[in-house]
């Protein structure tokens, strides 16, 4: 009976509780919007406003797919027209994992190298155990993989993935990779043995180096536009190496003929909260560069700095905290531990202080959450891992919850009237504070004056030039683009902007025919605009027989 009642007391209470901020949290944010493309896909279509996916369920030889990573949310399988610049890569064509849908994440299915399908029964599906290869349909040139090292690795068991192929070439075995399904959807028939869109999770394993497609997850430098990196790896767990189709259409789909569809299924909400909560593990497990906001644990209780979260026109979001109520925390910290202390001297010479008849109520209450206070902030000097303030606010609770103790041995003896008028006192500093700070909790308009008296320590580095009279807190005006005539393409003329790097004398750079494509801004808006087609270099050493 005891263990049942802590058991619904300090267990299914607190986890209920939990559970339930969650509920109103996504009762509230309900919405979709720019940020959601860092949720699966299925927690975004269960977002009001979400564009639901549709598309064609099976996956046939000349189908156009585009293939995302699926547990890591960071996009789609994507190829663009530059090439690797790193010292240990092959200088061929770029391939990297891109967070937004457009024209360069779509591939075609082509029968492996030196092999073809029957297609004169009809379309051919692609199954489990196939071997095939994947054409970027925008630059025509073949997903490829050879014994060169990635970007961002020198790991031996890593190898470079490359867009390889020219024209009048077909192309060579280092362009097959097998199609190892995974898992299917348990209410789709026929989903875990031949590749459908949405349903089947599958590995794409390199048939001559035995690696598999991998989500490094690691950013690549500017020159590859800080897409994220995507290599060929062997001995790898599936959770990165685990894709679907995520998009599919074949041009020669009978016209009128029945086409099953394939949708992702929205979450309900307990799937969203424990989507929700993996997505936080994972953001903290990756924190390990050099926040600008970072702060250590010796900052916290003194409120050294805040966190920048936001800023508009005369306006910011910037976490810091009331910071009488920090402060007077700390303080009450540091007098409790000089009262246990004389407390204790006293005692050893038989001087026993009651402090007006508080002292074991004093001493067992904030003593209990001054040891809480200790459990959860030291703790914390141990970790190596970015820290952001906002790890204090547990143990600010318990630091809270010992002023409160304080206030009340402080004020024991006072009179009663006088008593009330401390905590009045106490009470207003607090709420004058909070309103002084509630123009950066909030977000609301403030002026640049009122932000720099409110900078009560100078390593509050708050941003006052988003206020009303700084320099950002006034929109700035758009400036219009300058448009040149680009080459006629059916009889039209095209308009794009004009761009100081479109011309290059450089002889390594050859004069094709414009060809279109969205460029990779990192917004997810595409922009057309004539691309300058390097000559790759050839793979020489690239010859299966010659490599393995």
């Amino acid at each position: 009976m005891h263990f049942g009642a802590r058991a619904i007391a300090l267990i299914c209470m607190p986890v209920a509780v939990y559970i339930g901020w969650f509920y109103v949290h996504f009762a509230v944010l309900s919405t979709t919007g720019g940020d959601a493309a860092a949720l699966s896909p299925e927690f975004q279509v269960s977002l009001d406003g979400a564009k639901q996916m549709v598309t064609d369920r099976d996956v046939y030889y000349g189908s156009e797919i585009r293939m995302r990573s699926t547990n890591a949310r960071s996009g789609f399988l994507h190829s663009h027209l530059h090439p690797w610049q790193h010292d240990k890569g092959s200088g061929q064509q770029q391939v990297t994992i891109y967070s937004y849908a457009d024209a360069n994440n779509v591939w075609v299915v082509e029968p492996a190298y030196n092999r073809t399908v029957d297609t004169s029964q009809g379309l051919v599906p692609v199954r489990n155990g196939d071997v095939l290869r994947l054409r970027h349909k925008t630059t025509g040139r073949f997903l490829h993989s050879h014994d060169k090292r990635p970007a961002m690795s020198n790991d031996k068991n890593k190898f470079e993935l490359s867009g390889y192929g020219f024209a009048n070439f077909s192309g060579d075995s280092n362009d097959n990779f097998r199609v190892d399904i995974l898992e299917g959807d348990p209410d789709i028939q026929g989903s875990a043995t031949e590749l459908q869109s949405i349903y089947s999770r599958f590995r794409l394993v390199h048939t001559n180096l035995h690696c598999m497609v991998f989500n490094s997850r690691k950013k690549l430098p500017k020159w590859a536009f800080e897409q994220i990196e995507v290599n060929c790896m062997r001995n790898c767990l599936p959770r990165m190496s685990t894709w679907h189709v995520e998009h599919a259409f074949h041009p020669n789909t009978t016209a009128g003929a029945p086409v099953r569809k394939a949708s992702y299924r929205p979450l309900g909400m307990l799937g969203k909260i424990w989507e929700y909560n993996k997505l936080m593990a994972d953001s903290n497990q990756n924190l390990i560069g050099d926040h600008p906001f970072a702060a250590r644990p010796q900052h916290w209780p003194w409120l050294r700095r805040g966190t920048a979260y936001w800023g508009g026109p005369g306006r910011l979001i910037y976490q810091l905290g009331n910071p009488l109520i920090w402060w007077g925390s700390l303080a009450a910290l540091a007098v409790f531990a000089t009262v246990r202390m004389v407390l204790f001297l006293l005692d050893k010479r038989r001087i026993r202080l009651q402090l007006g008849g508080q002292r074991n109520q004093y001493i067992s209450g904030a003593g209990f959450f001054a040891l809480a206070w200790t459990c959860h902030y030291v703790p914390f000097f141990l970790m190596g891992r970015e820290l952001f303030t906002h790890h204090y606010f547990p143990a600010l609770w318990m630091a809270i919850i010992v002023m409160a103790f304080t206030v009340d041995l402080v004020t024991c003896r006072l009179p009663r009237l006088l008593r009330s008028a401390v905590y009045v006192a106490v009470a207003a500093a607090v709420l004058h504070a909070f309103h002084t700070f509630s123009y950066i909790t909030y977000a609301r308009t403030w002026t640049k004056d009122a932000c720099l008296r409110a900078k009560w320590l100078p390593t509050w580095d708050l941003d006052c030039e988003h206020a009303i009279g700084g320099l950002k807190g006034t929109v700035p005006p758009v400036a219009e683009p300058v448009l040149v005539d680009s080459k006629p393409e059916n009889g039209v003329d095209q308009a794009v902007p004009k761009a100081a790097d479109q011309v290059s004398n450089d002889p390594k750079y050859v004069q094709p025919e414009f060809i279109n494509l969205p460029l990779d801004n990192g917004s997810g808006n595409k922009m057309i605009q004539p691309q300058l087609v390097q000559a790759l270099p050839a793979d020489n050493d690239d010859q299966a027989h010659n490599e393995l």
